[in-house]
């Protein structure tokens, strides 16, 4: 662990994820220690004070439901925590009552597509109890360190064809609406996900992306990578101020 520690931070590469590509040694203690550093932030008073674009999409969602347009939500992440599924779902719980229909229904319009694996699937997910299936924010120690871990996918390991991204690029393909948010557009992510490939149609209004703290030349890389098929924002946006902008998308 200290030696993976030492390396990581004198690598001075931007993500772990880049790191572990290059040291295959290193991929089963690297997992780990992701775990065991996410895992304890899964905190509900923190995540439900903090509100921010979490809080502004969903209460468009009410506004949405509430109005009768009840459209599904896809939401493709590359991230391994489970934050955003479990804000959503347990605030529109609360919002509209727990009754089983209800929930049902909330359940069929949302769904989360974790395209390297997370930290192990919510209850409300799965009836079945799979290994790492846990409630959010429950203690995480050893076993359940493991158990996370055995769940992450490092982004070389992944391959084009594994059902999550055939799953995504299937939803994508399909949306009316595409919207990226704090997304990075690395090259091979942006190839998994087929997006250059999409075609003009008359069934998708738009495919729009963030691009806070980018520069002008960073932007017109990023736009290459996507076959120059995306609208990006604002370099000086937030999430929480590109969704305020784009309201349209989400209403």
């Amino acid at each position: 662990m200290n030696r993976f520690r030492d390396s990581l931070s004198r690598s001075q590469l931007y993500s772990v994820d880049a790191f572990l590509e290059q040291h295959a040694e290193s991929v089963e203690v690297g997992k780990v220690a992701i775990a065991a550093v996410l895992g304890p932030i899964e905190d509900d008073r923190k995540l439900f004070f903090k509100g921010g674009w979490y809080r502004y999409l969903l209460n468009q969602l009410v506004s949405n439901l509430s109005a009768g347009a009840k459209q599904p939500l896809t939401i493709v992440t590359y991230n391994y925590d489970r934050s955003l599924e479990h804000y959503l779902y347990t605030a529109l719980t609360e919002t509209f009552g727990t009754g089983e229909d209800r929930m049902n229904e909330i359940r069929s319009n949302l769904s989360v597509i974790h395209v390297h694996g997370s930290l192990g699937a919510l209850p409300w997910q799965t009836s079945e109890n799979l290994e790492g299936r846990r409630p959010y924010g429950e203690s995480i120690g050893g076993p359940t360190i493991k158990a996370a871990a055995a769940n992450i996918t490092i982004i070389h390991e992944s391959q084009d064809g594994s059902p999550p991204y055939q799953q995504a690029r299937d939803r994508l393909a399909g949306a009316k609406r595409v919207c990226f948010l704090g997304f990075g557009y690395h090259r091979i992510n942006v190839r998994r996900l087929a997006v250059g490939s999409w075609k003009p149609s008359k069934d998708r209004d738009q495919v729009i992306g963030s691009a806070f703290n980018l520069t002008d030349a960073e932007k017109r890389q990023r736009l290459e990578y996507c076959g120059g098929g995306i609208k990006l924002g604002d370099t000086s946006w937030d999430c929480e101020r590109f969704l305020r902008e784009h309201v349209w998308m989400i209403s």
